[in-house]
């Protein structure tokens, strides 16, 4: 190999490890965005959750039990995903509300197994 491929070799080299740094840059970006549209998502599925949950408690009766907020936040994470894709249909959101019930009553037979065993 003679001197005159030098320059192309180390340009060719720099390219390369151009394109590479440029696309770490690339992908650390996409990440970030993702984890930063998650951390919304969660935020808002939160403060959603809150206020059903407020509302819930002000206009439950005396002595009511009330389910963990975890049940009201996991639905709401739920519902702002599938508004997200564009599947918020009146079948998957009736999958969705049958989902919730679900984890409402395992949620209420927990509290009244704990229950249960403590007066043991």
């Amino acid at each position: 190999m003679t001197e005159s491929y030098l320059p192309w070799i180390t340009g060719a080299f720099g390219l390369i490890g151009a394109l590479i740094g440029a696309g770490a840059s690339v992908l650390t970006i996409y990440y970030q965005l993702r984890i930063q549209d998650r951390r919304a998502l969660l935020r808002q599925a939160v403060e959603l959750a809150q206020a059903d949950y407020r509302y819930r408690a002000e206009h439950a009766g005396p002595g009511t039990t009330m389910p963990p907020i975890a049940v009201f936040i996991a639905y709401e994470v739920r519902r702002l995903k599938l508004m997200e894709k564009g599947r918020l249909t009146p079948a998957s959101f009736r999958r969705l509300s049958a989902e919730h019930d679900e984890l409402l009553n395992t949620a209420f037979d927990m509290a009244a197994a704990r229950a249960a065993a403590g007066n043991r």
